[in-house]
């Protein structure tokens, strides 16, 4: 169901190519980990990920995968995602969207979300709930305090439902096309090496 409503979203940025460029960008990456919304989802292994995305006049639409490891038969997570950001004014942006995960070796295990979230100045969070469990709930709380000289630092902090939460402290260096990035968080921490382009 998801994967034809991104299809269709990428025929709508069809029409969008004859006033305005379709842009493409892409990182691959490698990391101590794949952590997730605080929990390991590569069993603590180093892992691959690689992600293209096309933009056009606010609406976006994209696809990302990774190895994962969870003791079962799947090793590749891949998920399709769609959606519109615009910046409202130089202190505020909003951001809506639909994204499917997907694992290699259980075709039925796929799960789908809406999110909607903004940023205000410094501060961002965005909601995510999933679609056929609506008891599922996932809120993210951001904030920067650096962001300069290609250095970023930024705090977070994400919460599921009734579940578990986590903190994080996130430092990037740019250096063109490639990122140092760490994740230092409660539960678990990440470092790792992007390639941008």
């Amino acid at each position: 169901m998801l994967k034809k409503s991104l299809f269709m979203m990428m025929l709508c940025l069809a029409p969008f190519s004859a006033y305005s460029q379709i842009d493409l960008s892409g990182s691959l990456s490698v990391g101590s980990d794949y952590v997730w919304r605080g929990v390991s989802q590569n069993n603590g292994d180093p892992a691959l990920s690689a992600g293209l995305e096309l933009d056009s006049n606010g609406f976006y639409v994209g696809a990302w995968a990774s190895q994962v490891d969870y003791g079962d038969d799947a090793s590749v997570e891949y998920d399709f995602y769609g959606g519109f950001s615009s910046s409202i004014s130089d202190l505020v942006s909003i951001d809506v969207g639909l994204i499917q995960y997907n694992f290699d070796g259980n075709d039925n295990a796929s799960v789908e979300e809406v999110y909607v979230g903004g940023t205000i100045g410094i501060f961002g969070a965005t909601y995510f709930r999933d679609l056929d469990n609506g008891d599922n709930e996932f809120v993210n709380v951001t904030v920067d305090v650096i962001n300069r000289e290609g250095w970023n630092l930024g705090l977070e902090h994400g919460e599921t439902r009734g579940g578990a939460d986590y903190q994080a402290l996130n430092i990037s260096k740019d250096f063109d096309k490639v990122s140092l990035l760490a994740h230092l968080g409660s539960e678990e921490s990440v470092i790792g090496l992007s390639y941008n382009f």
